[in-house]
């Protein structure tokens, strides 16, 4: 098996993203979680390993599911990236869609031409 480095940076920037996508603070999450503010900036900062009671504890109080929170350290995530970009083009005009489509496009392109070098 090989060696496997949880990115916890990666899990706090996007607990941080949801807790000001809720309108929260740190003490107000910390209080909905029963964790101190300190800890949890040390989590959002990336700074401390946060245990299983403590990630469910802070799904549930941001409304949030594991597949956001930890979607960048899971190998086999296709369902979480395919949703994200269907909410990314929810609220595009028909323009704004054949736009994005063509950017996604042209870097799918790019990247696979960079990777054959």
């Amino acid at each position: 098996m090989d060696d496997y480095k949880i990115d916890y940076v990666s899990i706090g920037k996007k607990i941080k993203e949801k807790r000001l996508m809720r309108g929260l603070t740190q003490e107000q999450l910390g209080e909905l979680v029963n964790l101190s503010t300190p800890h949890i900036s040390h989590i959002e900062n990336g700074n401390t390993k946060l245990s299983l009671e403590s990630l469910i504890k802070i799904m549930n109080a941001l409304q949030s599911t594991a597949d956001e929170l930890l979607s960048d350290n899971l190998k086999y995530n296709d369902i979480y990236y395919d949703s994200e970009i269907m909410l990314i083009m929810e609220d595009c005009s028909h323009d704004e869609k054949q736009d994005l489509v063509r950017i996604v496009r042209y870097f799918k392109d790019f990247i696979r031409s960079r990777d054959k070098r």
